[in-house]
């Protein structure tokens, strides 16, 4: 094996972790919770609008886009990259959070918190990597989104 095979397997490894371990941990509040199927359809549907496979399937889109986000941070070689990390790990930490007391201990209020330190997190993410790199950036910016999104959705539900 050749030194340039070898570097094109050191960096698959972490790309395929940035890849596959937030889509990993952002199911975990799904595979915790039971019932999430019917407590989806009767409480949350009616506000979020989608199907819960939809929701799903956005749910894992996102957490790839904040792998990938996070990978490309890591590649690169600027020296702020681990702050940038830090707030990308702590993005990912809020949405698992959000979906175990959001959707399995039914705590909206609770997630309506936890999504505004995560936009707040995914604006730092984004801050952070406007300077390292300019793709992760532009998928931060779709993470704050999505984190104001199920805010809204958070306060919907504690209103409700």
């Amino acid at each position: 094996m050749g030194d340039n095979q070898m570097n094109v397997i050191i960096k698959l490894k972490p790309f395929l972790c940035f890849l596959f371990v937030p889509p990993a941990a952002g199911l975990l509040p799904f595979l915790a919770t039971s019932k999430l199927g019917e407590r989806y359809l009767s409480d949350i549907q009616p506000v979020l609008r989608l199907s819960l496979s939809g929701f799903l399937a956005l749910w894992l889109v996102m957490l790839v886009l904040m792998g990938l986000a996070g990978y490309l941070v890591y590649q690169s070689r600027s020296r702020s990259k681990q702050r940038a990390l830090r707030s990308g790990g702590y993005l990912l930490m809020g949405f698992v959070l959000w979906g175990l007391f959001t959707l399995g201990l039914n705590l909206p209020l609770v997630g309506l918190v936890l999504m505004a330190v995560c936009a707040f997190c995914a604006l730092k993410f984004a801050a952070e990597s406007l300077w390292v790199n300019k793709g992760a950036f532009f998928l931060c910016g779709a993470e704050f989104l999505w984190a104001v999104y199920l805010a809204a959705n958070s306060f919907f539900l504690w209103r409700l």
